[in-house]
């Protein structure tokens, strides 16, 4: 048989085939939907031809989400189409963009439509609870407290199953477990301010304990309000707002420095809760939103480490480096043992880790240097490349110590070793070298080998994440004595063409095994700078974007690497 795929739609033409989130779909899975769409036509791997036409094929995509997130409530999307497009074709390729028949921008989940969905979950529940003949009856109140629990603005309704799942379910399995709900019964559910009422009782003991502590310091007894958040925080510690009623009761008894004390642990805990949860939408690549989150975490608790060093990270996300830099020092002044933070600033400002140990991801250091070149030197290297790109082959990747072309790993124009440059450039590069050893964190060596390419980037050339020398399961080959790589840019100015940046992926420094994927230092292909890194760091060049045909238009580099000893 042919693949899944083809398989289907051989047997059956006429049908609708969804591909979900196809944003994270393999570079392969595009290569294949080009053909697709292109030709309606696709060749199996029993080399059938599968016929396309009659099939509706539909992919969805959170691209643009962070945009709609902050619409007005009842403000229509089509308001931010532009901006939802421009995240999405800096996503995709235009080849594949303009082979798409119509792009549609769903509405954003609204409170009101919560209730249609919380009957739909139920419904769910109820058919677990039919095989033992229990029948749930739910209130207006209750449903309407859990389409408010499981809401979010931002998630629509995605937290609401966990809601059900804690607040109704879990509870409903305790008291089947301890005898108190029969087979056949039918169990009555409402809501409070409290929470649910489950045949009778609030299912969160805990927030009984913390209504009545509440009452008490409402009620001017402050020594009673102090003894229910006391036993609220000593199951949970973290409890923030037992921890603020508990400031509030210490303050009413005149002790002010212990309020003081319980207040600025709650500032804190809350901080970081709130510094978390931005944490996770910055690795969603939802930028906006966690700089929102890890800015609120600092107006909570100014010394969040975790907030500062989450808006460094965002800042390495963007380039900003200098900003970057501000808040891992600021996270340090806080806690000079922040390791994290400590490599970061090390990165950027030249000081990186001695020793950092295996096993956690941390900032790669590099050497930027502007204007690297006398400006005759740069033109006559960029005249040459012009001249040259008639000579350039396509470019290969190394894998099981072969070169191939992968177009779908890597797309560029290489010319290796131009003899008139390498008589002059190489010598750049080794003068330049004692000054790059410290900032990179490598110990100094002489050079037995500089490799040297030039290398054309024009319209729809990348390079996907990769490293330099084998990775760890990789068999080994020449190119493992690299030590250093490095790229010159050149470029007409103003710069003609949009990305092309190199991202430096944060890494597992002390042993290079691994690395993290969703957070890096970004590094613009500014004309006649230069960026050292670690061959064995993890790095990706970005596609390059351009308006005309002219390859003139793109981007060259002289990029290479220096060999060390074994």
């Amino acid at each position: 048989e042919g693949g899944a795929l083809t398989e289907a739609v051989r047997r059956r033409p006429y049908q609708v085939v969804l591909f979900d989130e196809i944003e994270k779909a393999h570079p392969d899975v595009f290569n294949v939907l080009l053909q697709v769409l292109d030709d309606g036509r696709l060749t199996d791997g029993q080399g059938r031809t599968v016929d396309f036409r009659n099939t509706l094929i539909v992919m969805t995509s959170n691209l643009g989400s962070e945009v709609l997130a902050h619409q007005e409530p009842g403000q229509d999307s089509s308001a931010v189409r532009e901006q939802v497009m421009a995240v999405v074709r800096g996503a995709f390729r235009p080849e594949f963009l303009n082979r798409l028949d119509d792009i549609l921008l769903f509405h954003r989940l609204t409170r009101e439509q919560m209730t249609g969905i919380v009957d739909i979950q139920l419904a769910r529940l109820e058919k677990l609870l039919a095989d033992r003949k229990i029948e749930l009856e739910l209130d207006e109140a209750a449903k309407r407290w859990l389409a408010d629990a499981g809401y979010d603005p931002v998630y629509g309704a995605r937290p609401l199953k966990r809601v059900i799942q804690r607040e109704l379910q879990n509870p409903l399995s305790e008291m089947l477990l301890a005898g108190k709900i029969a087979d056949g019964q039918k169990v009555q559910v409402s809501a409070s301010a409290l929470g649910l009422i489950i045949d009778g009782q609030t299912a969160t003991r805990a927030d009984a304990v913390f209504e009545q502590a509440s009452a008490a310091l409402a009620a001017g007894d402050a020594t009673a309000a102090e003894a229910g958040y006391a036993r609220l925080l000593a199951a949970n510690p973290q409890h923030i707002a037992a921890l603020r009623g508990l400031a509030a009761a210490l303050k009413a008894q005149d002790r002010g420095a212990e309020a003081a004390d319980q207040q600025a642990l709650a500032d804190a805990l809350e901080a970081d809760a709130v510094a978390t949860s931005a944490g996770e939408l910055l690795r969603a690549g939802r930028l906006e939103l966690a700089e929102n989150s890890f800015r609120k975490a600092l107006a909570i608790d100014p010394d969040s480490t975790a907030a500062h060093k989450g808006l460094g990270d965002l800042a390495r996300l963007r380039g900003a480096f200098a900003q970057a830099l501000e808040h891992y020092r600021a996270a340090l002044a806080v806690n000079p043992d922040f390791l994290q933070a400590r490599a970061a600033a090390g990165a950027l400002d030249g000081r990186p880790l001695a020793a950092p140990p295996a096993g956690l991801t941390l900032a790669v250091p590099f050497v930027h240097r502007r204007e690297f070149l006398p400006r005759a030197w740069r033109d006559t290297a960029f005249a040459y490349g012009l001249e040259h790109l008639g000579e350039m082959q396509d470019a290969t990747v190394v894998e099981d110590g072969d070169h191939q072309v992968q177009a779908q790993s890597r797309q560029a124009r290489l010319l290796y070793e131009p003899p008139e440059i390498i008589a002059w450039f190489l010598p750049r590069i080794e003068a330049a070298l004692p000054e790059v050893f410290a900032p990179l964190g490598v110990a100094p060596f002489t050079p037995t080998r500089i490799e040297l390419q030039m290398t054309l980037h024009s319209g729809g050339h990348f390079y996907r994440a990769h490293r330099d020398v084998s990775g760890p399961e990789e068999a080994r080959s020449e190119i493992d004595s690299r030590r250093i790589s490095f790229v010159y840019y050149m470029s007409r100015r103003p710069r003609p063409f949009r990305g092309g940046e190199l991202r430096l992926y944060d890494s597992d420094l002390g042993g290079w095994r691994f690395w993290e994927e969703q957070i890096w230092s970004r590094i613009e292909p500014d004309d006649n700078s230069i960026v050292f890194f670690p061959s064995a760091a993890m790095h990706e060049v970005c596609p390059v974007e351009l308006d005309s045909d002219d390859p003139a238009d793109g981007r060259l580099t002289l990029n290479g690497w220096v060999h060390g000893p074994a």
